[in-house]
């Protein structure tokens, strides 16, 4: 059982790795876009969208 439960364990780690190092470059990009086109300041300033 130990050993299965150790296989289980190190599968799922190493998904979990691959995952975050597959969609790693993705998040790169959406926070460049984020920071090159000021939208942290936008939504920090602008909670609601809609007429004042």
């Amino acid at each position: 059982m130990k050993t299965q439960y150790e296989k289980f364990f190190f599968f799922t780690c190493f998904s979990l790795f691959f995952l975050i190092f597959r969609y790693l470059p993705l998040f790169y990009l959406l926070s460049f876009l984020l920071i090159r086109f000021d939208l942290f300041d936008f939504f920090l300033r602008h909670p609601r969208v809609g007429p004042p």
